[in-house]
């Protein structure tokens, strides 16, 4: 950047060519710059005027502390206030809606939360919930008929529990077997569809048909 070009150069020729004279400025009246741009090598990886910009947010963010919930309150004005208390208010109302919401997915046997209808029905056909359910039957019918014999207390605690493990069992697989029997069918429509059938729009399965 110390030295200039030489008068060899291409382009020192086009401005001798367009009235230039060495030594003088640029421009019409020759009162431009006569020393090259000179070039800043940048050694960080910011872009141009990120830094600025940064210096200036530090700046501004640090130049006054950040107030607190009660000096906002005693600053901000009626509109303000009322504003403020009425998102308040609904907050609670949502919040207690919530509440009333998940009560119904409580098990006040197991003393659990749930968030999701689905947990809840997994909960209640679960080993643990039933054998609560059955420990506290047998508490209550030792309590009316404390004369019932340890071994019948036993015998009649392991039918309880087979018998409800059976029917959640049985459950399952009724459902399991109604969900197949719709698959069956629209699989079976389908195909009646594709062979241009006039067939029943919706035709039973074969386990339905043998019935």
């Amino acid at each position: 950047m110390d030295t200039h070009i030489p008068p060899s150069n291409v382009g020192y020729q086009l401005l001798l060519k367009m009235g230039w004279k060495a030594g003088t400025g640029l421009g019409q009246t020759a009162t431009g710059r006569t020393a090259p741009i000179p070039i800043e090598r940048k050694q960080d990886v910011l872009g141009i005027g990120k830094q600025e910009v940064d210096t200036w947010y530090n700046e501004s963010s640090t130049a006054r502390r950040k107030a607190t919930e009660v000096e906002r309150q005693a600053e901000e004005t009626e509109m303000a206030r009322i504003r403020r208390e009425k998102q308040v208010e609904q907050q609670k109302a949502v919040q207690a809606e919530l509440e009333m919401i998940k009560s119904a997915f409580y098990c006040a046997l197991c003393d659990k939360q749930y968030e999701r209808i689905s947990d809840y029905e997994v909960h209640l056909s679960s080993y643990d919930h039933n054998h609560k359910k059955v420990q506290l039957i047998l508490s209550a019918a030792i309590q009316i008929f404390p004369c019932i014999p340890q071994q019948s207390r036993f015998k009649e605690m392991k039918d309880t529990s087979r018998a409800g493990a059976a029917s959640t069992t049985n459950k399952i697989k009724e459902k399991e077997r109604k969900r197949e029997e719709r698959e069956l069918a629209k699989m079976q429509e389908a195909a009646l569809k594709r062979a241009g059938g006039t067939g029943n729009s919706n035709p039973q399965s074969p386990a339905l048909s043998e019935a």
